[in-house]
């Protein structure tokens, strides 16, 4: 859409590489020729790529740091369960900071580190542990109709490709939301989201297990088996 209307310069083609659900805003990798986006896509499906997400809810959560693991089914509505079962688990880790809004209302930031991505993956684990996303009207339909969104972003992504470390962060308050866009929301997300992190080719949240990502570079990618003899 960017590119059709001019916001970006770029005109070529481009290829998708992952998706985000139509709630979600934030960062979204595309790929300019069909070889990087098989990489990329490679990338994925071998658990190289780490995605960081945030999320605001206002209920208190069952735990407020730790995994939710489970297989996923479909209900009505389009909507998704978790479920006690793991042969195929969804699985998403996450750590939570307290802040107040202009309101004075008691909130909580999730930051979510997905380690697999099923279909409405993280919205279906807030509300499992009993704080769905603010402005989700599949998983939170009684409040949504007051909020101007679902406050669920994709906050970071990085990802070696071709030797090089891509990684990028954008805050959501350049997205939409006025509850993103409050002092509150922001003193929260910098505190895990610095301005210099998406410099650092390091080891990310290296004093946070749960959060915590080595260098994309040392990531060990899987092995391939030498071809048989004939």
């Amino acid at each position: 859409l960017r590119q059709a209307t001019g916001e970006i310069s770029y005109s070529g083609d481009l290829y998708p590489v992952h998706r985000l659900d139509k709630v979600t805003s934030g960062v979204l990798l595309v790929a300019k020729t069909r070889e990087a986006a098989g990489e990329l896509v490679s990338a994925f499906r071998e658990r190289r790529v780490s995605k960081y997400y945030v999320a605001i809810v206002d209920k208190k959560p069952k735990k407020a740091q730790g995994t939710v693991k489970g297989d996923m089914e479909r209900t009505r509505r389009s909507a998704w369960k978790l479920l006690r079962e793991c042969s195929n688990p969804a699985v998403t880790s996450f750590v939570s900071a307290p802040f107040t809004d202009p309101s004075g209302s008691a909130l909580r930031m999730f930051v979510m580190k997905p380690l697999t991505g099923r279909t409405h993956q993280l919205r279906v684990a807030l509300r499992s542990i009993g704080a769905p996303i603010l402005g989700d009207d599949l998983y939170y339909p009684g409040q949504a109709s007051g909020e101007a969104r679902a406050y669920l972003h994709a906050a970071a992504i990085r990802v070696a490709i071709r030797g090089r470390v891509m990684q990028v962060v954008v805050p959501p308050w350049e997205a939409s939301g006025e509850r993103f866009a409050s002092d509150g929301f922001r003193e929260a997300f910098l505190g895990f989201f610095p301005p210099d992190l998406k410099k650092d080719t390091g080891t990310w949240f290296p004093d946070t297990k749960l959060l915590r990502s080595p260098s994309p570079n040392a990531l060990p990618r899987p092995k391939t088996r030498p071809p048989s003899s004939p």
